[in-house]
C-alpha cells in the first residue's frame, strides 16, 4: 500500500501489536519510494512490476556492515523489514519503503 509518492509499505503474514518485533533500518535513497519503483518498471501500479524473477535478485550494498550500527543524530533510516515474532519464530513482515521483494517475504 501506498501512503503517498514517497512512502509505501506490504504486509504478509501476521502483523499484530502485540507481537514482539525485531526492525531492521536502512538509509534511504530516493529509488526508495512508490513513486522511483513504478518509474522504474515501466508499469502505472506498482503491484504489477512485481515478479518472482525481480525479488531473486537481491543485492547487497558492498558498503554493507554486517554489525549493526547506532544511527548518528539527524540521520535517515527511510526503509526497513519489520519482523514480527510468535516463540521466536517469525510469523509477519512488514516491508517500509522496500519494493519488489515480496516473493522473498513469502518464502521466509
Amino acid at each position: 500500500s501506498d501512503l503517498g509518492p514517497n512512502v509505501g509499505y506490504e504486509a504478509i503474514g501476521l502483523v499484530d501489536s502485540s507481537l514482539p518485533t525485531v526492525g531492521v533500518f536502512a538509509k534511504a535513497t530516493a529509488k526508495d519510494t512508490p513513486k522511483s519503483a513504478t518509474e522504474q518498471s515501466g508499469t502505472g501500479i506498482r503491484s504489477e512490476s512485481e515478479t518472482e524473477a525481480e525479488a531473486s535478485e537481491v543485492h547487497v550494498s558492498p558498503s554493507f556492515s554486517p554489525t549493526p550500527q547506532v544511527p548518528k543524530q539527524g540521520e535517515d533510516y527511510g526503509k526497513g523489514v519489520i519482523f514480527y515474532l510468535r516463540d521466536k519464530v517469525v510469523v509477519g513482515i512488514v516491508l517500509w519503503n522496500i519494493f519488489n521483494r515480496m516473493p522473498v517475504a513469502r518464502k521466509v
